[in-house]
């Protein structure tokens, strides 16, 4: 009898940051690209990994991260790395339903433009990252 329990199904997401001055707001602002987009779930207790990759500004890092609908019992709370560089989720996929992600992200240091910025941070709202869980039968 084999007593191995399997590895749960970890999937990565890519987080690319990339930052600019809105020049009608002049506020600063983060522009996230997450590689995917929507991540399917399909299979239960899934380890969802998203990573700033190196072609991030090398100054942003993960503020907080929340999820809609707020009420939602199929994620764990979001787990952010001591280098503020990587999340990780736990999604129990018992229940077929979307998920939207929203990322903060904020600067390490302020430079001459960012100083005159409020608190350096702006939290873009997007339609991804998405998560789909589609539970198995």
């Amino acid at each position: 009898m084999n007593d191995k329990k399997k590895d749960p199904p970890v999937i990565h997401i890519k987080i690319t940051v990339t930052k600019e001055v809105n020049p009608s707001t002049g506020e600063l602002e983060f522009i996230p690209k997450y590689k995917p987009e929507v991540i399917p779930v399909t299979e239960c207790d899934t380890i969802l990994n998203f990573k700033l990759d190196s072609k991030s500004e090398q100054d942003v890092y993960i503020g907080s991260v929340s999820y809609d609908p707020k009420d939602n019992d199929q994620l764990s709370p979001p787990s952010i790395s001591q280098k503020k560089n990587q999340v990780t989720l736990n999604d129990i996929n018992t229940s077929a339903e979307t998920i939207h992600l929203t990322f903060e992200f904020r600067n390490k240091k302020k430079s001459a433009v960012d100083a005159r910025l409020d608190d350096c941070e702006k939290v873009m709202s997007s339609e991804y990252p998405q998560i789909i869980n589609e539970p198995p039968p």
